[in-house]
């Protein structure tokens, strides 16, 4: 069964945090629950997320596939992670830095008709907790788990409460792959649980 859902306004529930939570320095409104990323400590994420975003459909690779680390020159990470303080950074002019601003936001224009938008998280592999204090061992450490990568992330899926207002204005497409029964449970479940909700067949075809 496949599934796409169009709506016109913010999905998620937001979150006040309160400055000196979880480490903040001011208050914050999110839409992640960060007590369960605290508790796990797993992964360190920046609060304000997930980011709305308009797809944009395109053919340039340069967007497709994003550059995301630039180095003062090759191999400064590498010395990095092998300098015993930052006074060795300082000495070797050793400066990198990763950019995730353009990850998941272009597809190729062969999407196109599907107008897509997308909520995008951005995690570091190391816990809130495990991660704090921060000190210069720890950034090591944190940059050898980004650069490491066959290391599984931290999340595979992160599910967001949705607020309460949402479904009331939602339009439901249809997957081109769905069977004629499946559109009939899918039916149900809508008639169900978001009777306000429209829907659809979608209008790509799968041969």
């Amino acid at each position: 069964m496949g599934l796409e859902f169009v709506c016109s306004i913010f999905l998620l529930k937001n979150i006040l945090l309160r400055k000196g939570e979880y480490f903040l320095s001011e208050d914050v409104i999110s839409y992640i629950n960060l007590t369960k990323i605290y508790e796990e400590n797993k992964a360190s994420i920046v609060s304000d997320q997930p980011h709305l975003e308009k797809v944009e459909y395109t053919d340039d690779k340069e967007k497709l596939f994003p550059k995301i680390k630039t180095e003062s020159f090759h191999g400064a990470v590498e010395l990095y992670l092998a300098a015993n303080s930052m006074s060795d950074i300082k000495a070797n002019n050793l400066n990198f830095t990763y950019s995730f601003k353009d990850l998941g936001k272009y597809k190729r224009k062969n999407w196109e008709f599907q107008k897509e938008w997308r909520y995008i998280i951005t995690l570091s592999p190391m816990g809130l907790q495990e991660g704090n204090p921060p000190s210069f061992a720890k950034q090591q450490e944190q940059i050898r788990r980004i650069e490491n990568l066959s290391l599984e992330p931290p999340y595979k899926q992160i599910f967001l409460d949705i607020d309460s207002d949402a479904l009331k204005d939602i339009e439901i497409v249809f997957g081109p792959k769905m069977s004629e029964a499946e559109k009939i449970m899918a039916k149900t479940l809508i008639k169900e649980y978001c009777p306000e909700a429209t829907y659809r067949d979608s209008i790509l075809r799968i041969g």
